[in-house]
């Protein structure tokens, strides 16, 4: 039940204010720990990933020169893990969680809502 007299609000502590609906976010949520979608890094349970190198350290402890060509943690191609041309966030984009098929991990509030199958079983490919 949505208590709506909130939005009938039109000024606070003398200030003119407009009450408007939370916006919805567009964008998925990417944890900056493991790289993965779906969760931030504070409920984050996977090891570190880099978003450059895509090894298993932090971003923050990348060793790499910078003129090295990045490597994506989720697809392997060859853009940074939070580049959001990669195929895998386009995927998931398209997908707008609505039918939560690519998203088995989604957090929605910081609650789990069903954990049978994590992204990275999801986006993970064997080396060639």
């Amino acid at each position: 039940q949505i208590n709506n007299e909130i939005f009938k609000l039109t000024s606070l502590l003398h200030t003119k204010i407009k009450v408007e609906e939370p916006h919805k976010r567009r964008e998925i949520v990417q944890c900056s720990k493991c790289q993965e979608y779906g969760h931030s890094k504070g409920y984050c349970a996977h090891p570190p990933r880099c978003v450059r190198c895509a090894d298993f350290h932090p971003t923050t402890q990348c060793t790499q020169s910078k003129d090295t060509p990045p490597t994506c943690a989720l697809c392997r191609g060859n853009h940074t893990a939070n580049y959001r041309g990669c195929s895998v966030h386009k995927s998931l984009q398209r997908s707008n969680f609505k039918s939560n098929s690519n998203l088995k991990n989604h957090v929605n509030n910081n609650t789990i809502v069903n954990k049978q199958e994590t992204l990275s079983s999801v986006t993970t490919h064997s080396p060639s």
